[in-house]
């Protein structure tokens, strides 16, 4: 039986219940205020802003005292990530000139250092990990950042987790062990981890559960499930306009409601916002 000493310890430590803000309202009270320890897995069809999505969220994060992000990146360098972050930054600031992700890394920006120093106080609280794909070598950075800073919030998200090498027989198999790890990983260390996930072929177009790739495993598995879809007529496919609407829509949360709520995308600025 557990002790109500290490339940009382447990429950007073406020590891349990802390959240951490993400900067999207809408998102945060879904999730009861923030962030919560657990799996998230977050899907959509190519073009869709997947990868900016989780950029952005790690990068609001992350400005939130004493938190420190592990960006998993099995698609994208780190440089393409922070000319992202960069080119975000410029949109959002009136006193900053707009400038696109390709700007930045064709060193086509003067005064690089007036757009880093606004990003310095961001991305000194997050690190991307470029070069590791192989599940237990994830779990190792993982378990080693957690003690390396085991006083701060920390928030784990990975992009993305068919790109995950592990040694199953199959694409099932792997998904199946990929999510168990991550999935113990967040509980043990009482950690939010978020990973994308590929939506299959033909599931792409339904916007349900069963679109994820091996879904069994996926929905059994994660505490929250988001799908991204654009609005209207056009759901399932990749956007054609420089801005539109999407919406975010919660399939599962394993620990409150389920709801949506639309973002506008601005691709050539790497940018979501609000409605």
């Amino acid at each position: 039986m557990l002790s109500k000493e290490e339940y009382k310890t447990y429950i007073e430590s406020g590891k349990n219940i802390r959240k951490i803000p993400t900067n999207f309202n809408k998102l945060d009270n879904i999730y009861g205020g923030g962030l919560s320890k657990g799996l998230t897995i977050i899907g959509a069809n190519t073009g869709l802003g997947k990868t900016t999505f989780v950029l952005q969220l790690a990068d609001n994060v992350a400005q939130q005292p004493n938190t420190k992000v592990l960006f998993f990146s099995l698609e994208l360098t780190k440089y393409e990530l922070v000319s992202k972050s960069l080119s975000r930054l410029s949109y959002l600031d009136d006193n900053l000139t707009n400038h696109t992700p390709n700007d930045f890394i064709s060193n086509s920006v003067d005064d690089l250092d007036t757009y880093y120093s606004h990003y310095e106080p961001i991305g000194n609280n997050v690190y991307i990990v470029d070069n590791v794909r192989n599940i237990m070598k994830i779990s190792k950075t993982i378990y080693d950042f957690c003690n390396e800073f085991e006083n701060d919030k920390v928030v784990v998200i990975i992009d993305y987790i068919q790109f995950i090498n592990c040694n199953g027989n199959n694409d099932k198999q792997n998904v199946d062990i990929i999510t168990r790890e991550l999935k113990a990983l967040a509980n043990n260390y009482n950690i939010p981890i978020v990973a994308i996930s590929s939506l299959s072929r033909e599931g792409a177009k339904r916007n349900d559960i069963s679109s994820f790739k091996e879904s069994g495993s996926i929905e059994y598995t994660a505490d929250y499930l988001i799908i991204m879809y654009q609005k209207e007529n056009n759901r399932g496919l990749a956007f054609t306009d420089d801005t539109d609407t999407i919406t975010v829509e919660f399939l599962k949360n394993r620990f409150g409601v389920k709801g949506q709520f639309d973002l506008k995308y601005l691709g050539n600025y790497a940018t979501f916002k609000e409605l």
